[in-house]
């Protein structure tokens, strides 16, 4: 008898938890909604007139030592890097035509908030930003002193 009673004491239980859950869907009507990021302030692009070209960029950190490959071309955007990945360089197109790509020069910190990238390795930074007019190269900290002359002889 003891087993009957636990038996009818487990079905009501699933019952009980199927109307339940019933009741949520017929009354509450749970939906999906996807997250949607708000967007970047802008592009947060600096410059105002293209002055070098890739080839330009390879060329100037060639000279220093640096050895860029290109990873990519997208519409107005030329990405280089070195083999290891330690140094990025994007080098820009015109600039609405940048913005119209969705380009937009920031990163997101913990707590989901755009900000531009760091300057410098100063604050436990593992990662650095410079510019030089429409060229602007992301360097793992420590920033190698050579990314800063190769930025400096451009021409």
């Amino acid at each position: 008898m003891a087993f009957v009673r636990g038996h009818l004491l487990a079905t009501l239980a699933v019952v009980a938890a199927v109307a339940a859950a019933g009741t949520v869907f017929a009354f509450f009507r749970p939906a999906y909604h996807p997250d949607v990021p708000t967007p970047p302030p802008g592009s947060g692009l600096s410059y105002t007139r293209v002055r070098y070209g890739a080839h330009v960029v390879r060329r100037a950190f060639a000279r220093h030592g640096i050895e860029l490959i290109r990873r990519s071309q997208l519409g107005p955007m030329t990405d280089l890097s070195t083999r290891d990945l330690r140094i990025e360089v994007t080098v820009l197109g015109e600039r609405a035509k940048v913005e119209a790509a969705g380009f937009h020069d920031y990163t997101v910190d913990a707590g989901g908030r755009y900000v531009h990238f760091p300057a410098s390795c100063a604050n436990g930074a593992k990662q650095m930003e410079r510019w030089r007019e429409n060229v602007r190269v992301l360097t793992s900290c420590p920033a190698p002193a050579a990314v800063a002359a190769a930025l400096t002889a451009l021409r």
